[in-house]
Formats: C-alpha cells, structure tokens, sequence
C-alpha cells in the first residue's frame, strides 16, 4: 500500500514538472472597476478606486458590465482621454495581462480603435511599451465582450508597470464617434515552473507522512 502512495506522490511531481506556467494572483485594485463614484470623467466627484485618469471624453457607468454580479464599467468616445493604473514588478518576471472590451450598437463607434497596452518603468523612466491588444471599429462585433490577453516580460530594470486602455484614430479616419468600454481588467504573475514543482511535492511529502502515521 505505501509503495502505491510512493507512486501517486512521484506521478504528482512529475505532473507538475510537465505543467505550463500559469497565472495565481491578481495585481491590480479594483480591475473590474466595481469600487468607486460613477460619472463623467471631467466631475470631480467621479472616483474610480485604483485608477488613474486623463481628459474628460470618458464615462464610469453604471450601462453594461462584463461579469455576472458585478454592475459597473468604463467607456470612452474620444482619444483625448484615458485610463491607467500602476503595479509592483520583478524585473525578468513573466506576467499575464488581460481585459475585456465593448462596444454597444447603440452607440456604434467609427473610426476609432480602443487599444490596451502595457508599459514598463523603472523609477520615473519608461523604459518600453507593448501593445496587449485592441477593440477593432467597424471590425470586431458590437453587444459582444471581446477578450483581450497577452504574455509579457518585464525588463532586466524594470520595478513598475502600467497597464493602459485609450482611444486611437483607426485606419486614418476622420469622421470620429461612438464609444467603446473596457471590465475586468487584469495582471497576474506567472511563477517559475520549479516553484510549482517544489509546492507539489511539498504536499505529496506531506501526504506520504500523514499516511505513514496513520
């Protein structure tokens, strides 16, 4: 009988050691935007906790969601205005970064493309960007949430990160309007594969001793 737990606590191991890297914790505050004060950006009093905003062109809102349960999103119509929140890295460290975008028929955007992208700093200095992905006008669907993912590698220096979504003119055009929302934003950092396989036979050791005891 030990000698087949021996087997279950090996094939535990050797499971882990074969699994991809995957994401465990979320870095951002507030990603699905449910904490806060609606309103027009421009007020005041709008308040979106955790998050950082520019121009008034924006709307915290209260219209359509992503996730069942939760009831608030944000919006924009303009590429004067936009949104970002910064977080803790390690430098060389693998992160997930992902959202979900949205753009009503009820308010159709034209010529304008909302775009995610991620930005790595150290200190005050940016040091580069990547593009995570974007809303498509005139290409993706409407009343459809389209999910917006990526794999990205902080720096050698980097020590901060900024994930941002804003508006962009779309194919040169020039006749702008409409607009389009983003929900459940979200950073994970992925941990080293041997991590995983430490963790796992950590708990198959602990099995095995609790059965030996037993």
């Amino acid at each position: 009988m030990k000698g087949s737990v021996l087997l279950v606590a090996l094939f535990v191991c050797a499971s882990l050691i074969s699994l991809p890297n995957y994401a465990v914790s979320g870095l951002l505050t507030n990603g699905g935007f449910e904490t806060g004060t609606p309103g027009w950006y421009g007020d005041t009093a709008t308040v979106i906790e955790g998050w950082t905003r520019w121009g008034s062109d924006g709307w915290y809102h209260t219209d359509y969601n992503h996730t069942a349960g939760g009831s608030k999103a944000i919006k924009s119509w303009s590429d004067s205005t936009g949104i970002y929140q910064d977080f803790a890295v390690t430098a060389a460290t693998q992160y997930t970064v992902s959202g979900f975008a949205y753009a009503p028929s009820t308010d159709t955007p034209v010529g304008w493309d909302s775009v995610m992208k991620i930005e790595w700093f150290n200190g005050a200095s940016k040091l580069s960007e990547e593009e995570v992905g974007r809303f498509i006008s005139g290409t993706d669907s409407l009343d459809t949430w389209k999910e917006i993912a990526g794999l990205f590698t902080a720096p050698t220096s980097a020590d901060t990160g900024r994930i941002v979504m804003f508006l962009t003119d779309a194919n040169g055009e020039t006749a702008n309007g409409g607009s389009i929302g983003w929900d459940d934003m979200d950073v994970d950092v992925v941990p080293e594969p041997g991590s995983l396989v430490l963790l796992g036979c950590g708990l198959a050791g602990i099995f095995l001793a609790k059965r030996r005891n037993g």
